[in-house]
């Protein structure tokens, strides 16, 4: 109890120290360049920051009180700070979201994870494969990554249980890493399998804009390295000395048990295959992913599939939160501050590396050192997002590459059980019976090898694209 007072005490004393900080810039005279509003916007985003990153509120209450201080401050008016509820990408996330409520609550994901596992050989590395490629092929229909550690790690514990494993043995744990490897580090894969695949997209300047389908083929250089690299030490670490029991007889039983089809799952099926499709070809038909989105949602209230009460169980403090983080994209070029940040920021780099590989690296970095107090990886993304953009611009890295490389970086750090809080979602749903924290420690170490690994071969891949720019290109 006494720890508790002493981290809220200082959490509020942090917070104080951020007000005084923000008032202070506010009421400076304006630096070159820049005007009275921008000083103010610039005050109100440092406070932003430091409570997100270690205030007392929760990150949708600041993200709040940064709306209405931007108003309240005549920083900007109501109707540009609040506009983001009103954006494209706001109505995109809501409908992918609500639509991750339809697969999860039909019991589809779970039918569709047995399903992979089943088609798969028995073995120790068949079962560990199984659980990746289940992750990674439904990753894209849940955009809360919570959720898929809640109903994967249970599916996990169940195989356990059935099969006999001892707690927390090589067998077991290996399970858990590999449904954490399929379900939660390889989300980035996808722009639609995580709350942060919105963020990122959010905060793209005008222009800089991806679809569906461009996310994927770019970010696969990047996340497919890391997750060979986790999948082989995972098999070859925790590999039992011997197979206890079939997990086939567990995954049949359960898949019987769920019984035929269900109406929800027939249609959600439906819904998601067509919804799926029509991301993927935008190009094609030229239907913004937000309109497709929305019109899915509508279809699953209309059969029946989404009621009331499960629409009111979305997670609105986490889209508030998101909210806030998209208004950062229209508030600082709207005053100017982004340049302020890039005119600041691009002398220091530029002394330690103008090369785009080693600047990624230090970024990832920067992230790993930020994580032992950073816990959101959503307030990490946007604050480096929003920080380093304009530097990473001048040396001809897309700011989609910068916020993946946060991204894929933050995600793989729980090297401490704290750091990663989707982490212990999986901890605990599996009620701590599958695996130590120290097991999940050093696959985290091991992944982080792989990204950076993956960061050089992706950097390669990019040139090509033109997502990072060569050399005195």
């Amino acid at each position: 109890m006494a720890v508790e007072t002493r981290q809220r005490t200082s959490r509020w004393i942090v917070s104080a120290i951020a007000t005084i900080i923000a008032l202070w810039i506010s009421l400076s005279p304006p630096v070159a360049g820049l005007g009275v509003e921008a000083m103010r916007a610039l005050g109100v985003v440092v406070w932003a920051a430091i409570n997100w990153i270690h205030g007392p509120f929760d990150d949708f209450v600041v993200s709040l009180a940064m709306f209405l201080a931007f108003v309240l401050s005549g920083a900007t008016t109501f109707s540009v700070a609040f506009s983001v509820f009103g954006s494209s990408m706001w109505w995109l996330t809501v409908g992918a979201i609500a639509l991750g409520a339809a697969v999860q609550n039909s019991g589809l994901l779970k039918r569709l994870a047995l399903r992979t596992l089943l088609a798969l050989p028995p073995t120790f590395a068949g079962q560990c494969i199984g659980l990746v490629l289940a992750g990674m092929l439904f990753s894209p229909t849940l955009a809360t990554a919570n959720g898929k550690a809640a109903i994967a790690s249970r599916l996990v514990l169940g195989m356990a249980e059935s099969l006999g494993l001892p707690e927390r043995g090589r067998h077991s744990a290996g399970l858990f890493l590999s449904m954490f490897l399929g379900f939660v580090l390889a989300t980035p894969l996808y722009m639609t399998a995580n709350i942060c695949g919105f963020v990122i997209v959010g905060l793209l300047p005008r222009g800089y804009e991806v679809s569906w389908t461009t996310w994927v083929v770019q970010a696969a250089p990047l996340v497919l390295p890391m997750c060979v690299i986790v999948m082989a030490a995972i098999i070859h670490l925790f590999k039992p000395k011997e197979m206890s029991g079939n997990s086939r007889d567990y995954l049949t039983r359960e898949l019987s048990a769920m019984g035929p089809l269900s109406r929800s799952e027939v249609v959600t099926s439906i819904i998601l295959v067509v919804t799926l499709g029509l991301w993927m070809t935008e190009r094609l038909h030229h239907i913004e992913s937000a309109s497709v989105t929305l019109l899915s949602l509508l279809t699953l209230i209309g059969t029946g599939v989404l009621n009331r009460q499960q629409i009111d169980r979305l997670p609105w403090s986490m889209l508030i939160f998101y909210a806030g983080s998209l208004s950062l994209g229209i508030v600082l070029p709207a005053t100017h501050v982004d340049s302020l940040l890039g005119a600041a920021l691009t002398p220091y780099i530029s002394r330690v590396t103008q090369h785009p590989l080693y600047f990624l690296w230090l970024v990832g970095l920067i992230v790993i050192a930020l994580r032992f107090a950073v816990v959101s990886s959503n307030a990490l993304v946007t604050i480096l997002m929003v920080s380093l953009m304009p530097a990473a611009q001048q040396i001809g890295i897309h700011p989609w590459v910068l916020g993946m490389v946060v991204f894929v970086v933050a995600q793989t750090v729980f090297i401490f059980a704290y750091q990663n809080p989707i982490y212990l979602v999986g901890y605990h749903c599996s009620e701590g019976r599958l695996n130590t924290h120290a097991q999940a420690g050093l696959i985290s170490i091991i992944g982080l090898v792989g990204v950076f690994i993956g960061i050089a071969i992706a950097v390669f891949a990019w040139r090509y694209s033109g997502f990072v720019k060569p050399l005195g290109g």
